[in-house]
């Protein structure tokens, strides 16, 4: 299982973790959207049985396996604009996406 991440991106999850006293965080796929799937991530606070647990530097990621095809190989980027941040998740895999640039569909 890869999934690239940049020390930026590290950085910023591992602050709002430590912040929430949390363990980890989950990525997974939410029925969304026209395209029909949206990838998330969840802060935990808890372990999560009956989940894969990747560890990359000091961050705990709890994937479904079910969603490991849409998850292989993704980039996690932290983008901060004049007003918000936010983390985006790029995948090759994805084929089609929404015009909203939510939701995707994997051919």
């Amino acid at each position: 299982m890869i999934i690239n991440i940049n020390k930026k991106t590290i950085k910023y999850i591992l602050k709002n973790i430590n912040f929430n006293n949390s363990i980890g965080i989950k990525i997974f796929i939410k029925n969304y959207g026209c395209m029909g799937k949206i990838l998330k991530i969840k802060i935990l606070k808890n372990i999560i049985k009956n989940k894969i647990i990747l560890k990359y530097y000091k961050i705990l990621f709890f994937l479904n396996p079910k969603y490991c095809i849409y998850i292989n190989g993704i980039n996690i980027l932290y983008y901060k604009k004049k007003i918000s941040k936010e983390i985006i998740i790029k995948n090759n895999k994805i084929k089609e996406i929404c015009k909203c640039g939510k939701s995707f569909k994997i051919l």
